[in-house]
């Protein structure tokens, strides 16, 4: 059927007011699809661009996994198949992982920590005959960093320091009761507002399956009520070890061995990192290791970098 011509007194529909096309952006699911709108004409794109916009968007979606960081190796990109792959091979080109820029400094830097797409560093320096560590945030992005010294020393093993990233502000969490007798880790079961334990015995040639309890009381008989879950590992890796825990999900190293005289021997280049959503509890394999690991193992959560923050 023919399309009949509007009249001479027809008007154009009125155009959507910014406020309302922001509503519908800020919605938009993923960055790569944020992206791709962006690029459809220059009002969508001076949205987008917008610092108050991009703050929003971050606050109501998650950051994106993009790799690992683990010293001396630098930073390990996800891999394809993975949807974040695109996106971790840009940050890898741009970034800079190495921390050269923040000096030497006593012991040398230290990552311990990783957050909204800035890596949290440590130093340790001799004073008054004590090791007081001193702190630097990192953004790999802009090569931008502050300085952060601790005023006291905590001498209990069983505490952790947190880092409260709104306020730039340290403080001492205590760790659960007899967690240095097996690798555990300790999480916020997904949509159950309880306290979460995944737990693990590595360095095993047949490996274990995970276990996962939720305490179903925080009360005084907490332990008396725990749900507890066991999850298979994929048959490919026949080592694991939990590596981080982090936005919703645990991380873990998969090994394949070969047994030499009764001794686990590791073949080199046969490591790849896996992810465990707490909330479904699915195993993912994110990428493979050429190199090998060495010591303290974070995963680097961002977002694109049209995306990141321009300062610390």
């Amino acid at each position: 059927m023919a399309q009949i011509p509007p009249g001479p007194g027809a008007r154009a529909p009125p155009s959507l007011p910014s406020h309302l096309m922001e509503e519908i952006l800020v919605r938009v699911a993923t960055p790569r699809d944020l992206a791709r709108a962006s690029a459809a004409c220059a009002t969508f794109r001076r949205l987008v661009a917008d610092a108050s916009f991009l703050r929003r968007y971050r606050s109501l979606h998650p950051p994106l996994l993009l790799g690992f960081i683990d010293a001396p190796y630098g930073f390990t990109a996800v891999e394809a198949p993975h949807p974040n792959a695109p996106t971790a091979g840009a940050l890898a080109r741009a970034a800079d992982f190495s921390f050269e820029r923040l000096g030497g400094r006593g012991s040398g830097w230290y990552h311990c920590d990783a957050r909204d797409g800035r890596v949290l560093l440590m130093c340790y320096g001799i004073t008054f005959e004590f090791l007081l560590p001193e702190f630097a945030v990192w953004d790999p992005l802009t090569r931008g960093h502050t300085l952060h010294a601790t005023t006291r020393r905590h001498n209990s093993g069983n505490k952790l320091l947190k880092l409260e990233v709104n306020r730039m502000e340290f403080s001492a969490v205590s760790l659960p009761p007899n967690h240095e007798n097996r690798q555990s880790v300790v999480v916020e079961a997904a949509g159950e507002g309880n306290i979460g334990i995944l737990s693990h015995i590595s360095g095993q040639e047949i490996p274990e399956p995970l276990r996962y309890s939720i305490r179903q009381n925080e009360g005084e008989n907490a332990n008396e009520h725990v749900m507890e879950t066991t999850i298979p590992l994929p048959s490919d890796y026949d080592n694991y070890r939990v590596v981080a825990a982090g936005e919703g999900y645990i991380f873990l190293l998969g090994s394949r061995s070969i047994s030499q005289q009764g001794t686990v021997v590791l073949r080199g280049g046969r490591l790849a990192f896996f992810t465990l959503e707490i909330k479904t509890l699915k195993i993912e394999r994110v990428c493979s290791i050429h190199g090998g690991v060495c010591g303290h193992i974070l995963p680097y959560f961002g977002f694109p970098t049209f995306m990141s923050p321009r300062r610390i």
